[in-house]
């Protein structure tokens, strides 16, 4: 999970791309799903952005504030409360690094991700057929500031949904908020969710939507082959 996917330079490279060779992937979704919407950690890239600090350092700053500290740090970071240079300064007072040398190290982290390669396929594939991609994260703000710009995600996706620039968490405020470019008809109906986490993966079904839980790209794979046989019957 989480392997490099190396990027082409521009979106329309990619798509050129997508056009010229045959894929791997299951060539597509099913006709009538007209939107999909993706998560990003742990679905789109399950890549981890401390990772330039060494394993070592990332498993004492996933303890420092995730789990139990998530409440302290983690939550108010995604909620967009705090700052990354806030947490780069308490995590200084736990490891032999500074704060800068921690932001730099979490930076460069931002701007090396690798992508899952059948989720990042499949949103390639629906961008190319005109449909509708949408990119919802519980998210810090070096994603908006770093992630987004380094690699063209906002090319790849109509709409990009970050909780830290929302104040807000909770995948059911801000699926809306993703869907609000196409207007108030744009609702759950016809649409797909990408995800990891069961709780949310649930509740889009609730809504109305069409969701598969994400666990990997192998997984992804069948689920997508299975639906294809079971709509073409």
């Amino acid at each position: 999970p989480g392997r490099r996917v190396r990027q082409p330079e521009t979106l329309g490279d990619r798509l050129e791309i997508r056009r010229g060779k045959a894929t791997t992937m299951v060539d597509g979704i099913p006709g009538d799903i007209e939107g999909v919407v993706f998560d990003f950690a742990d679905t789109l890239c399950s890549a981890h952005y401390f990772a330039p600090l060494g394993e070592e350092h990332e498993r004492v700053i996933s303890k420092l504030i995730f789990g139990e500290n998530s409440s302290r740090w983690a939550d108010p970071w995604m909620g967009g409360k705090i700052t990354a240079m806030k947490v780069a300064d308490y995590l200084a007072g736990h490891l032999p690094l500074s704060a800068l040398e921690i932001l730099d190290g979490l930076h460069e982290g931002c701007r090396s991700l690798g992508f899952n390669p059948a989720v990042w396929e499949l949103a390639l594939d629906q961008r190319h057929r005109g449909g509708m991609t949408a990119l919802v994260t519980g998210n810090m703000e070096v994603f908006t500031q770093i992630v987004v710009p380094s690699h063209q995600l906002d090319q790849m996706f109509d709409a990009i949904v970050n909780s830290s620039d929302y104040g807000e968490g909770r995948k059911e405020v801000l699926w809306p908020i993703a869907f609000s470019p196409w207007g108030p008809g744009y609702t759950y109906a016809n649409r797909l969710l990408i995800e990891d986490r069961i709780r949310n993966v649930e509740r889009f079904s609730a809504l109305g939507g069409v969701a598969h839980h994400y666990t990997s790209d192998r997984e992804l794979l069948r689920w997508l082959s299975a639906i294809q046989s079971a709509t073409s019957i």
